[in-house]
C-alpha cells in the first residue's frame, strides 16, 4: 500500500473575534493577548499523546496545550545531530551520535510535540501515522483570552506514515 506524508503544512487557528485578510493572508487576533515566550503554563517534557485516554480531543487543543503553552526547552528537538543512548549486551551504557536527515525551514530552530494515529485500512491491515506539530520561537504565536490559548498562527505540521 502506498501512503504519502505531508511535510511543513502551515496551520493557523482562528476563533471568535479573529479575522483573516484574504488578499494578504494576514491574521488579526483582535483584542486577544499574545502569549509571551518564556511565560508558558506547562513544562511537560517531550510531549507525546495518542488515543482515547488523551485529554486533548482535538488537534487545536493538542497544539494549544502541548506545543504552544508548553516550555520551549521541554519540546522535542529537530537537531541535525542528536544523542541516542543505548545499552550494550554487556550492560554498559553507550552514547552514539546520529546525524538525522532533516527537512526544516531555514529561518529558525523548530521544536515539536508528537501525536500518533493508528487505524486499519479496508483490508483490515494496520496503518499508523506520526503527527509532529512544530513551533518556532520567532514566528509561531499563541493568543489568549483569559487564561487559555485559544488562537494560534504559524504552526507547522508533518504527517509521517509508519
Amino acid at each position: 500500500m502506498n501512503r504519502y506524508g505531508v511535510t511543513d503544512a502551515t496551520l493557523h487557528y482562528l476563533t471568535r473575534g479573529d479575522t483573516l485578510n484574504l488578499s494578504t493572508l494576514a491574521c488579526n487576533f483582535g483584542d486577544k493577548q499574545q502569549l509571551e515566550s518564556g511565560k508558558e503554563y506547562y513544562k511537560l517534557p517531550q510531549p507525546c499523546t495518542s488515543g482515547v485516554l488523551s485529554p486533548y480531543a482535538s488537534l487545536a487543543e493538542f497544539i494549544s496545550n502541548l506545543l504552544i503553552d508548553n516550555a520551549w526547552d521541554a519540546l522535542f528537538r529537530d537537531d541535525a545531530e542528536s544523542e541516542i543512548v543505548t545499552q550494550s549486551y554487556s550492560g554498559r551504557m553507550q552514547v552514539s551520535r546520529t546525524v538525522m536527515n532533516k527537512m526544516l525551514p531555514a529561518e529558525g530552530e523548530w521544536r515539536h510535540a508528537k501525536s500518533f494515529l493508528i487505524g486499519f485500512d479496508a483490508n483490515g491491515e494496520r496503518i499508523e501515522w506520526e503527527i509532529r506539530c512544530k513551533r518556532d520561537q520567532n514566528s509561531t504565536r499563541g493568543y489568549t483570552a483569559g487564561s487559555d490559548v485559544v488562537s494560534f498562527e504559524n504552526v507547522r505540521m508533518d504527517i509521517i506514515p509508519r
